[in-house]
């Protein structure tokens, strides 16, 4: 059940929630104890979506099957170095997309740290592949995200991504296939509206 995010602090400092239901003789109370409830809270912050995403296709990744073997090499080097750090065995994540043309997409996450990963305690691969290509090659990172594709945006047969930060996510990040990699869509749009403007010295018509 969806709360409002203003809701979360009081619900962390808080020792107690009474809750009241109904009027008069038809009046019931209902006390909580809260607590160690920051605790818990913060726990399961990272794995709850903030605000209403219904308008973007989810895409859930599993630490079994196909696509978390392909992904295994795609990640050696980051997976050794996380151990490494942490002295802490990584979960690793996967999911692939087939896209028209016999293009795929492979998404890949990394969790286990917050000391290393950020607040998520993850991290999120994408790799592109399309049929002529020898290998899998990277095009997005970013920390841990909630994933999304837009069922209505596009570019060149690659949905535009949607992300929204773990811990805290008020804001959906939208990305948008470049033909090489993806990149934040302000980002592009600005570059595309500078890229227009006439040259100094141009005399405009």
């Amino acid at each position: 059940t969806a709360i409002p995010i203003e809701m979360l602090e009081p619900l962390k400092s808080s020792s107690s929630l009474r809750v009241l239901i109904g009027e008069g003789a038809e009046r019931y109370v209902a006390n909580f104890n809260l607590r160690q409830s920051r605790r818990v809270i913060d726990a399961i912050a990272p794995r709850c979506s903030q605000i209403d995403m219904a308008g973007y296709v989810p895409l859930t990744l599993s630490d079994m099957g196909a696509a978390t073997l392909e992904a295994e090499p795609l990640l050696k080097d980051e997976l050794r170095m996380f151990r490494e750090f942490t002295g802490l065995r990584p979960v690793l994540a996967a999911t692939t997309m087939e896209l028209e043309g016999g293009n795929r997409l492979l998404f890949a996450t990394i969790c286990g740290s917050t000391s290393y990963y950020g607040p998520s305690g993850c991290n999120l691969s994408g790799f592109a592949r399309t049929p002529s290509d020898d290998a899998w090659r990277e095009v997005y990172n970013t920390e841990g995200m909630h994933l999304y594709t837009d069922p209505v945006a596009s570019n060149g047969g690659y949905p535009n991504l949607v992300t929204l930060e773990m811990v805290g996510g008020q804001t959906p990040i939208h990305w948008l296939w470049t033909g090489e990699a993806y990149a934040l869509l302000e980002q592009v749009i600005a570059e595309d509206a500078e890229g227009e403007q006439p040259e100094e010295g141009d005399a405009a018509e």
